[in-house]
C-alpha cells in the first residue's frame, strides 16, 4: 500500500529558475544560488552552502523579463525569509523558506542589497 503525503502548501508554486543572492545581514557576505520555485509565501532555492532550519535571512531574486509581457523591466525582489528545510541534493543544499515580507525594486544593477530593507520600510509605512 503506498503512503499518502498531503500538500502541505497554501499557495500554488511556479517554477522559477532565477539567480538569488542570500545574505544574512546588509553588511555580511552574500551566497549565490539559484530558486527552483517560488510562491506569494515561500521559496526553494540550491546553494553551495547549508542554512540552518529556523534561520531568518535575506535574499534578492532578479527576475528577468524572459516569460512575461514584452518590454518589461526586470525586477528584483527582496525577501525576508526563515528557512524551514534544508536537504543534500546533488548539486548543493536545497533550502526551503517561508517568506514573512518582501518589496519589489526595478533598481537592477543600480542598487546595493542595503537598499533593500530601506525599501522595505518605506513600503510598510505605506510610502511605496
Amino acid at each position: 500500500m503506498a503512503s499518502v503525503n498531503p500538500e502541505r502548501r497554501q499557495r500554488e508554486r511556479l517554477a522559477l529558475r532565477c539567480p538569488v543572492r542570500i545574505v544574512e545581514s546588509a553588511e555580511g557576505p552574500a551566497d549565490d544560488a539559484v530558486t527552483v520555485n517560488l510562491s506569494s509565501q515561500g521559496i526553494y532555492w540550491i546553494s553551495q552552502t547549508p542554512c540552518t532550519p529556523g534561520q531568518r535571512i535575506g535574499c534578492y531574486v532578479l527576475i528577468d523579463s524572459s516569460g512575461f509581457r514584452a518590454g518589461a523591466f526586470p525586477v528584483s525582489l527582496y525577501c525576508r525569509v526563515r528557512v524551514v528545510r534544508v536537504e543534500e541534493v546533488a548539486t548543493g543544499f536545497g533550502v526551503g523558506g517561508r517568506i514573512e515580507q518582501y518589496a519589489f525594486s526595478r533598481m537592477c544593477g543600480q542598487g546595493t542589497h542595503a537598499d533593500f530593507p530601506v525599501a522595505l520600510g518605506a513600503q510598510q509605512a505605506g510610502v511605496v
